[in-house]
Order: structure tokens, then C-alpha cells, then sequence
């Protein structure tokens, strides 16, 4: 369902593109805005000697006022019944490395996956990115097994989760609210002349694409949006390219990125990524360094739109609330480098997000928009152009099952206070619904449904379906099944899958219906007519490992992160635990379940 949207006004907006520097109060930043590109803040001298600063470690932090705060903090939320589940993570004594998950089954794991990498706790002070993609982990898997569109979700497509890029400067951040910290905590060669608060590089205008660009970032060291000495300085930095490197398709990443900024992606293209930070409530995506369309623009506005439908944000990007350029930052780089859909959102209100508005608002909106990217990973390009199947729902009467559904072309791309879209107008023109076989897996041997348009003819971009499905004269067997949908329009655009679980109790014998069991004279795998700009000519591997159920060291490692490798339980009556609002990096915890394999830490 769309969120309806409450569009800004002059009089409440508040990102800082409308105020300058004297606008924010000298105690409360929070009054600031949108923290993807915020280099007006004001600056707080750091309560803790240099020589603490300079070597970092969770003990040496002084911790003055993270139990006594408004924010999302461990009184605010924890329930005393709930501790018991979880178990500690232990910190280095060298460095604090950054954070991540990866889930999927590890027994259907190829290349052909569809892979989706959203990180968050790039800018410390944003307190709830880390926590929002840290809840996403936990209710993919806490519903692995019991909600169908999950299951399939995890089963085709490789997650990996990073939920604190930058955890050094959210020690700072939560030791020292005051400081509002933003930045790494690098000192660098370019301290004379800068304050303790004042030191480090802002990540999200290091990475290696259009770096140095100072209209999107600042080459002063002293700066909330400092660039850094040079492209890529930071090893934060350094690990989230690697990693995500290391993942995406060779065969997608361009050769020479600057000088191809004019070259389209094509809707071949798999895999996307997504950077979380907070605040203001929007989506953005490229480009960021500058107000121009890039040439898969169609593409990255009608999967950005579909992605804002959820939680209602307005789109900053161009075209449309353009708020102010930033180079370096990960989004262009993940789309112009390594040739993947990209995104951003700025979730929430404030820095320090309140727990209410947390789990009332902001958690309950941007799951939806987190889950919706995964359903699209394989192809977001292509996916994000077509009809979405919505409200599939199968009841049993009497001997047999009612499916129902509806799918749109429209619903999800026309959203609240933005003009109609050229890709959410085409005719519905069929829907399918496969038994017990995704449609990406589909080899013509399966039993498949033409849904049925309930007035009668496809005919419109939205339509009401349904299907009837007697399992006893398909001889269907007692037990669960999976029913996958998928519409295609009018363009030839096939959009996301959509599934439900039915339960068969027994199989009887009954005369033969007459419902159709007609299988497709074309595989809904095949290519819209809009054939794709480009095509990606070689994938790399990933393959997980099986962990042990212990907590392990190992050597050191290229990709440095703190990694917890997951693998969804069979069972639906698994124990699932609830988390707590905002897990603070020292005292964070990862809840206990029957779905975690193993911990595993590499060191830098």
C-alpha cells in the first residue's frame, strides 16, 4: 500500500540547504537536517584528553551520558524480560573493524543470485541507520520459513548487511553526544590547526568517483565534509569498496568511470545497493555530485519512486528537490564504478532519533522499502519497470483454493505530490501463478495458472485476478506448497514475484475440472521488447561458508568487517527474539536465535 505523502513547506523544511551555519543552535544540532551531505554544523571541542582520541578502544571512551539520553538509548526501549537472549560481541583491542551480515541458504548459492548490499552507520552520529538494517537481518530471518514472499526472498538472493561502515566514530558519537560526531576519527597529517572535534575525514566524500570535487565536499581538514588526503584514504572507505568489489559483477564494473558517466547500464544489470542515513526523509539516488540526469535515469526514478511509496519520502535527485551536491560519496560510486542500481534514504527526524518515533515510524515504513529492493535485486532495472502483483491471498472453499490478487502497473510509480510516470501506465496483460516453482526457475515441466481479469478482459494498468485451484484433482500432495505470481505489461515488462504459502490437507479423488492448467508459451524469465542497453558479461562467484556455532578467530583478512554468517532455520516454530531499540556499539548485542550459525571476527 502507498504511504501518503506529506510534502514539505517552506515554513518546516529542514535540511540545511535552507539554513547556513548560524541557523543551528550551539548545543542541539538536531535542529539541523538531512545528514547525507550536512557540512554546516557547529563545532564542540571533544571532553576527553587528545592522548584518549588517539588511541581508541570501547574502555577508554568515557560513556558520560549514553544511559541518560532522549535518543535511542538502552533505557528508552530495552524490556529487562528480553535481556537474556542475547550474548555480547567483544571488540578488538586494536581497532574497531566495521560490521556486517551476510544471509542467504547456503544450499542454493550461485552467482545467478540477485544481490542486494545495504550499509548503514556511515555518519556516526545518525543513530537509527545501524539499528533499522540491523532489524532488517532479524526479520528476514526470524520469517524465513513462514512468510512466503521472505522465503523465496533469502532462497534467490545473496543479502549482505554492514551495519556500522564507520563504528570508530560511533564510539565517539555515543560517548560524546555533544559532539554530534560525523567523521572517522583519523587524525591524519592535517591536524595543525584543527580542534580534537574537528579531526578525521568524512566517508561519504572519500570514495574513489569524482573525489576531489569540492562543489559536494570540502578539502578543508577542519570541515564536517572533509574529502580526505586523497581518493579512498580511509580504510573504512578501502573495505567498503573491496567488499562490495568483491561481490558485484566483474563483468557489470566499467573500465574507465569518469569518462563513462554518459555510457548507460542498460536494464540487464543485476544487483543493488543501498546506503542508510538519517535524517529528513527522502531517497535519493545518482547522480549526487551534480543536478543532471544520469542515462538510466527512467530506470533509477521508477524503482526510487516505487522504493518511496513505503515510507512516504520525497525523491532528492535530479529533476526533482535537488538539496545540494556531494561528491565521493558511496551512491555514485556504487552506480558509476561498479555499474549497480543505487540508492540512498534519510530515514527518520533527527540524529538521535527518539525510540518511539523509531519503532511507531520509521521501522515500520522502511522495512517494507528495504524488502522491496531485495524483491527486485535480480534485475532492479528491468523488475522496477514492471506491474506489481499486490494482496495475494489464497482461501480455502470447500474443496478447493480462491486466489486472489491484484496487479498494477501504477499503483507503486505514481506516488503522492510527484506527476504521473511514463513507466506505470501500460496495460496489464497477464498474470501467472506458478506451483511451487519461482518463475526464475521455471523449466515448463510445472503446474501453472493464468490468473483471470475478474471483469473479464486485461484491459487496464490495475486489475483484479483471481484463480481457482481444485489441489485434488491435480493430484497436488498433502502438505505446504508455494504459489509464485507475476504480471507482465503491456512493454513486455515483467515485474517483482509475488507468494503465498497454502496448506493441502489430503488428496481425494474427483472428477477432472475443467480450470486451466495451461502452461506459458513463453518463459516469464525472457527479456522485456525493451532490450536491454547492455548486458553484464561475467559474474563472479560468491560462495558462503558453513560455520561452526562458536565464536572463532581468524587471520587477518583483505575484507576486514566483523561478519555474522547466517543460515535460516527450516522450522516455522523457531524461537525469535525482539530486539531493543537502538543496540549502542559498545554494549551491542546480537540476539541469540536457532538460525545463528556462527561469529566470526577478522582483525585489521
Amino acid at each position: 500500500m502507498a504511504v501518503t505523502r506529506s510534502m514539505k513547506s517552506e515554513s518546516t523544511f529542514s535540511s540545511e540547504e535552507k539554513k547556513d551555519e548560524s541557523d543551528f543552535p550551539a548545543d542541539d544540532l538536531a535542529a539541523g537536517g538531512s545528514d547525507h551531505n550536512i557540512h554546516q554544523a557547529p563545532k564542540h571541542e571533544l571532553p576527553l584528553p587528545q592522548s584518549q582520541l588517539d588511541s581508541l578502544s570501547h574502555d577508554k571512551i568515557p560513556r558520560n551520558d549514553v544511559n541518560n539520553n532522549n535518543g535511542m538509548g538502552k533505557n528508552d526501549c530495552e524490556d529487562d524480560n528480553e535481556t537474556s537472549n542475547k550474548t555480547s560481541n567483544k571488540t578488538s583491542p586494536q581497532s574497531n573493524t566495521s560490521r556486517s551480515t551476510s544471509s542467504n541458504n547456503n544450499n542454493n548459492s550461485n552467482s545467478s543470485k540477485g544481490k542486494f548490499l545495504v550499509s548503514g552507520g556511515v555518519h556516526p552520529r545518525e543513530y537509527a541507520p545501524p539499528q533499522l538494517v540491523f532489524e532488517f537481518a532479524i526479520h528476514l530471518l526470524s520469517n524465513y520459513n513462514i512468510d512466503a514472499d521472505i522465503t523465496w526472498i533469502v532462497d534467490h538472493t545473496e543479502i549482505h548487511i554492514i551495519t556500522h561502515v564507520n563504528p570508530d566514530g560511533r564510539i565517539i558519537a555515543e560517548g560524546v553526544r555533544a559532539a554530534y560526531w560525523r567523521k572517522n576519527v583519523n587524525p591524519g597529517n592535517e591536524r595543525d590547526g584543527c580542534s580534537a572535534g574537528e579531526i578525521g575525514v568524512d566517508i561519504n566524500r572519500n570514495f574513489d568517483f569524482v573525489w576531489g570535487d569540492t562543489g559536494g565536499a570540502s578539502d578543508d581538514p577542519c570541515d564536517e565534509s572533509y574529502m580526505g588526503s586523497d581518493a579512498a584514504s580511509e580504510s573504512e572507505t578501502r573495505v567498503l569498496e573491496d567488499y562490495a568489489r568483491s561481490i558485484f559483477p566483474a563483468g557489470q564494473q566499467k573500465s574507465d568511470p569518469e569518462d563513462m558517466m554518459d555510457v548507460a547500464l542498460g536494464e540487464g544489470i543485476s544487483d543493488i545497493y543501498m546506503d542508510v542515513h538519517s535524517y529528513g526523509e527522502y531517497t535519493y539516488y545518482p547522480w549526487g555530485h551534480v543536478d543532471k540526469q544520469s542515462k538510466d535515469n527512467e530506470a533509477l526514478e521508477a524503482l526510487g519512486r516505487k522504493i518511496s511509496s513505503f515510507n512516504g519520502h520525497d525523491l532528492w535527485a535530479p529533476g526533482h528537490d535537488f538539496v545540494y551536491p556531494v561528491s565521493g560519496d558511496t551512491s555514485d560510486y556504487m552506480y558509476g564504478v561498479l555499474g549497480v542500481a543505487s540508492y540512498g534514504l534519510e530515514i527518520g527526524d533527527d540524529f538521535y532519533e527518539s525510540c518511539n518515533n523509531f519503532e511507531s515510524d520509521v521501522l515500520p515504513s522502511n522495512l517494507p522499502a528495504l524488502m522491496y529492493a531485495a524483491r527486485v535485486a535480480k534485475k532492479p532495472f528491468s523488475l522496477g519497470k514492471g506491474p506489481d502483483v499486490l494482496d495475494l491471498s489464497a482461501v480455502m472453499v470447500d474443496d478447493y483454493y480462491r486466489v486472489t490478487a491484484s496487479a498494477s502497473d501504477s499503483q507503486l510509480v505514481n506516488i503522492d505530490g510527484y506527476s504521473n510516470f511514463n513507466t506505470g501506465g501500460q496495460t496489464i496483460t497477464e498474470v501467472r501463478l506458478y506451483l511451487d516453482v519461482h518463475p526464475d526457475d521455471y523449466d515448463g515441466s510445472s503446474t501453472v495458472w493464468n490468473m483471470e481479469a475478474v471483469d473479464g478482459s486485461f484491459d487496464s494498468s490495475e486489475e483484479k485476478l483471481e484463480v481457482a485451484i481444485f489441489t485434488s484433482s491435480l493430484g497436488i500432495s498433502s502438505g505446504r506448497h508455494a504459489l509464485f505470481a507475476q504480471a507482465r505489461d503491456g512493454d513486455g515488462y515483467l515485474g517483482p514475484v509475488s507468494s503465498v504459502f497454502i496448506e493441502v490437507d489430503q488428496v481425494e479423488t474427483l472428477p477432472p475440472t475443467s480450470l486451466p492448467t495451461n502452461k506459458p508459451t513463453m518463459k516469464p524469465t525472457d527479456e522485456p521488447t525493451a532490450s536491454p542497453t547492455t548486458n553484464p558479461t561475467e559474474t563472479q562467484s560468491y560462495t558462503p561458508s558453513t560455520f561452526p556455532s562458536e565464536l572463532v578467530t581468524n587471520p587477518p583478512s583483505p575484507f576486514p568487517t566483523f561478519t555474522i554468517t547466517v543460515e535460516p532455520t527450516n522450522s516455522p516454530s523457531a524461537s525469535k527474539s525482539k530486539t531493543v531499540c537502538n543496540l549502542f556499539f559498545s554494549n551491542n548485542t546480537i540476539i541469540a536465535s536457532s538460525f545463528l550459525l556462527g561469529i566470526f571476527r577478522h582483525y585489521l
